[in-house]
């Protein structure tokens, strides 16, 4: 079974290939790459997923991804499947990752191209190395009398440090 990154039509069987055929057709003509891998950090309570979903071949806007993050803090969950985050803003995370993870020392900081819309900050706590990611997540919806309404997800959690290579590791391969 193949679910499409594009669509989220899920099809089987020969339909898969014409499918993702067809989704790759699709991303190629609007000159996006379709990635569909994601990275995780956190346990099973307190977690952010990265998923990225497609990355920008366009001139003006090349290696710009948008992705979906899924944020879960001690049960409350929130989900947005349409952040963009800018080409140069991502280099630099992943080598304020390497650096944090090396030193154990500092902080990796990301956000959105919308402001305030996406906003993740992995930094040591203490001089022991242990870690802690700062998480913002909103999405704007409109609403008929008011205008816009913002809905959001912020807060913070601890995690394990040994955690940290690996997630540095995927998000340098997965979304260059």
């Amino acid at each position: 079974m193949l679910t499409s990154k594009l669509t989220g039509l899920k099809t089987v069987g020969f339909c898969s290939c014409v499918a993702y055929f067809s989704q790759q057709f699709l991303a190629h003509y609007l000159g996006v790459s379709c990635k569909g891998v994601f990275m995780k950090l956190g346990d099973e309570i307190d977690y952010i997923e990265i998923d990225v979903l497609e990355e920008s071949k366009m001139p003006q806007n090349f290696g710009d991804i948008r992705v979906s993050v899924k944020v879960c803090m001690s049960g409350f969950f929130g989900e947005y499947d349409q952040v963009w985050i800018e080409a140069h803003g991502k280099n630099r995370f992943i080598s304020a990752l390497v650096n944090l993870e090396k030193t154990r020392n500092g902080s990796a900081n990301i956000e959105s191209m919308s402001p305030n819309e996406f906003i993740l900050n992995i930094s040591s706590i203490d001089s022991l190395g242990h870690m802690q990611a700062d998480i913002l997540l909103s999405k704007y919806s409109r609403t008929t009398n008011s205008g816009s309404n913002v809905i959001s997800l912020t807060g913070d959690f601890e995690f394990d440090p040994g955690l940290l290579p690996g997630f540095t590791e995927e998000f340098s391969v997965y979304t260059n």
